[in-house]
């Protein structure tokens, strides 16, 4: 697992370049870290760690960004670490790593958080408006090395683990074992970011075959990798296999019960007893045969009675522009996509009732753009389509934004 660290520079007091040889001086090389600064005067050295550079001048914004980019695309982080909070550098590197890359990210804060880190009030309360707390909230984890610090509001995932270079009677073999769990639990917090090629297309195998309803048991399917024996003292410190991170997927994503039929005896209870973050998210699952527009339901009973549409056209409409809502308001899951392929491929519908109501609705191009997705990820054949697919560049830009959503694409 690949951690890129950031900081503005090293403090021989609270971070000294050690710290870092430290993660680093891993014997069985389950973390392989960088180290991301501005160009210092000389070059840095550290010990089993590669270290790349911003711009000597950090106000540079569009150079520091463009370096970091380049940085992001060559090392490609699992994770990003950053070391303090009091930067408006740190502040650009939270919001360009949220709009390009969705990698999770680590807040450590070595004390600069205690109250009395900056007497001077009114720069504290400037930068704390402007930055800080953004760079706090925005962290998918707070690391802290001391107990002091665990007490934090805006964030509600804090973990604490000591700094064995200060700390007496802690080991830095423990330090550096904490580290590399509170990595492993990050990752299955985010199980989508990574999975590899073979089991997003294993994926989607599964849920079109969960979908269509097919006549099988998963332990009996030689084709799918069985999962290990779930085990909630060491399913944090053993990697996943088979179709564990897939499991953790479906169940981010709402599609676990729909799966459950379809794979190995306990992925339940691996799921459940994998370590893992659960985070705040938008996505909403409970309403999908919902339309959230504001004057979408009283149009759609209008039109539906003038085109004396059926109760499957209407519910067919009302997952199109249910799965459109979610998409525009940032909260589209999975589950909404497959039970919208589901409905198109089990239910009979007349396809010139929908396109009128689509039409008069104003959402026809929409709907085309939806086909496309459903044609992309799951094979949605053409003639379960109430129109031709319409692949253009707002289409491309849905498919970015599920991407990073870590939506199956």
């Amino acid at each position: 697992m690949k951690i890129l660290h950031y900081i503005d520079d090293f403090d021989p007091i609270r971070l000294p370049k050690e710290y870092f040889e430290l993660l680093a001086n891993d014997a069985d090389e389950e973390l392989e870290v960088h180290l991301l600064m501005p160009k210092p005067e000389y070059d840095v050295e550290v010990e089993g760690v590669q270290v790349h550079y911003l711009s000597y001048f950090k106000w540079v914004r569009w150079k520091n960004k463009r370096r970091f980019c380049k940085v992001m695309d060559e090392v490609n982080p699992d994770i990003i670490n950053i070391h303090s909070c009091w930067s408006s550098v740190m502040a650009d590197i939270v919001d360009w790593n949220e709009k390009f890359y969705k990698r999770p990210l680590i807040l450590s804060t070595h004390k600069l958080l205690m109250p009395w880190h900056n007497s001077n009030i009114l720069q504290r309360f400037l930068q704390t408006r402007l930055y800080q707390q953004k760079i706090v909230e925005k962290a998918d984890v707070i690391l802290t090395d001391s107990p002091q610090e665990t007490n934090i509001q805006t964030n509600l995932h804090v973990v604490n683990i000591p700094n064995a270079l200060l700390v007496p009677g802690y080991s830095e073999e423990q330090m550096r074992s904490d580290y590399a769990t509170l990595c492993e639990t990050l990752s299955n917090s985010n199980p989508y970011l990574f999975m590899t090629d073979e089991e997003k297309q294993k994926e989607v195998m599964l849920l079109k075959e969960a979908v269509m309803q097919k006549q099988h048991v998963g332990n009996k399917h030689s084709s799918y990798t069985s999962i290990e024996p779930s085990d909630s003292s060491s399913s944090s410190a053993a990697p996943l296999s088979g179709l564990g991170r897939i499991i953790l997927h479906a169940q981010y994503e709402g599609t676990l019960k729909i799966l459950l039929p379809f794979l190995p005896n306990g992925a339940k209870d691996y799921a459940d007893n994998t370590l893992h973050y659960v985070y705040n998210t938008k996505k909403n699952v409970d309403t999908l045969y919902s339309v959230k527009m504001l004057s979408g339901k009283s149009d759609l009973e209008a039109y539906g009675k003038e085109e004396k549409a059926t109760e499957n056209d209407l519910l067919i409409i009302r997952l199109l522009l249910n799965v459109k809502h979610e998409i525009v308001h940032n909260s589209i899951s999975q589950r909404h996509l497959i039970e919208l392929y589901k409905a198109l491929k089990t239910t009979y519908y007349d396809e010139d009732t929908l396109n009128v109501i689509l039409l008069r609705m104003g959402a026809l191009q929409d709907t085309a753009r939806l086909m496309q997705l459903l044609k992309d990820y799951y094979n949605l054949e053409e003639g379960f389509m109430p129109m031709e697919p319409l692949d253009d560049d707002i289409t491309r830009k849905i498919k970015d934004k599920l991407l990073l959503w870590q939506v199956q694409g």
